[in-house]
């Protein structure tokens, strides 16, 4: 399911959360596969107290049990989950090549 707006069309900000989601749930899937991304939200859960649909409220904790949990292997989910933002939200990559994905993902929400 692909998720592209025209810039007039208004949508609102739980619609541009939930796109966000599906994203990194999407990223994750195309990454680790279905039976390893459920794995990895039950640890996220279990460690840090968050669900997915949490994680927009504190991308910052999400973040770093990302980057805690695969190391130096996070950076790739990371890349997948921006090239997947830009795809959807019709962003430049070149644009957001050295934001932090935190900064990202808190740009898009509050642009919408």
């Amino acid at each position: 399911m692909e998720f592209n707006f025209k810039q007039n069309q208004q949508i609102t900000i739980e619609r541009v959360k939930e796109i966000i989601l599906i994203t990194i749930k999407d990223a994750f899937q195309e990454i680790l596969g279905e039976t390893s991304t459920m794995v990895v939200w039950h640890y996220l859960l279990l460690n840090t107290g968050l669900r997915i649909e949490d994680i927009l409220d504190r991308p910052e904790i999400f973040i770093s049990f990302i980057r805690n949990l695969f190391k130096d292997g996070a950076k790739i989910i990371e890349k997948k989950i921006k090239e997947k933002l830009c795809y959807r939200f019709k962003i430049n990559p070149e644009n957001i090549e050295n934001i932090d994905l935190i900064d990202i993902i808190k740009q898009i929400i509050t642009k919408y």
